[in-house]
């Protein structure tokens, strides 16, 4: 753990912070003393890098903000409440986002995916991975040793209940939680 958090620290400093603006906040924030604080800030600034990178994927897609969570919810990894609520939709911005998405042919009356919605979302989702793993090229071969350095961490965090199920950011919950 004692060089996890600087290694991917670094990385992130090499990437490109244009067009992620709460990633270049993040980034531009001094590094905590402590190892497991850089580790946790590390994940922190490389969680708003592909956040922003996702909100890009989205945009260029034309999924507002609402409807990327309507989207989250058809796919069966989070719900309704923990989503609109998390975000403080009204009923009517949500039920506007659900109408929307099912006149582009992408959700069914009862907001499930429909096949055009679930190729739309494997690709944001893909776009997305491929953008976020740009930050990790300068580590080079060394970025799989650090991700399984980093492993049992979050293992740990996940069985401590650091990250609740379902979740705002919409992350399905690991089969090996």
């Amino acid at each position: 753990m004692e060089v996890v958090g600087d290694l991917l620290l670094d990385a992130l400093e090499r990437a490109d912070p244009v067009g992620r603006p709460i990633f270049a906040a993040h980034l531009a924030l001094d590094r905590p003393d402590d190892p497991a604080g850089r580790v946790w800030h590390a994940a922190t600034v490389f969680r708003e890098h592909r956040g922003d990178g996702h909100v890009a994927a989205l945009t260029a897609e034309g999924v507002n903000g609402c409807a990327s969570h309507v989207l989250a919810v058809g796919r069966g990894v989070t719900d309704r409440s923990t989503q609109q609520g998390s975000r403080r939709w009204s009923d009517e911005e949500w039920a506007d986002a659900v109408e929307g998405l099912r006149r582009r042919g992408l959700v069914n009356e009862d907001g499930s995916l429909t096949v055009h919605g679930h190729d739309l979302v494997v690709h944001i989702e893909a776009v997305t991975d491929r953008r976020s793993a740009e930050a990790l090229d300068p580590l080079g071969d060394g970025a799989e040793a650090i991700l399984a350095a980093a492993e049992p961490m979050a293992r740990r965090a996940l069985a401590n209940g650091a990250v609740p199920f379902p979740n705002p950011m919409g992350y399905a919950q690991p089969t090996w939680v």
